[in-house]
């Protein structure tokens, strides 16, 4: 798994989980706090939670094709 719809109650509504280092997370959540967020739940999760009608179509492309690879490379 590398993305889903969220389903702790805490995540917004039209929200993404992604699946990716914290790292990424980290940097993700300084550059776009508009469009990706984080929960107490998911804090001690390698995860961000999007946004979706916020983030761009390209974006969102490039997040999924990032966590796929690090997910692949998890294995």
């Amino acid at each position: 798994m590398f993305c889903c719809q969220p389903t702790h109650r805490s995540a917004e509504p039209d929200s993404l989980v992604v699946r990716l280092t914290f790292v990424d997370r980290d940097w993700l959540l300084q550059s776009r706090p508009d469009v990706y967020y984080i929960k107490p739940h998911y804090l001690n999760y390698p995860c961000v939670l999007v946004r979706l009608p916020k983030i761009r179509m390209n974006a969102l492309r490039e997040l999924l094709q990032i966590s796929h690879e690090h997910v692949a490379r998890s294995r």
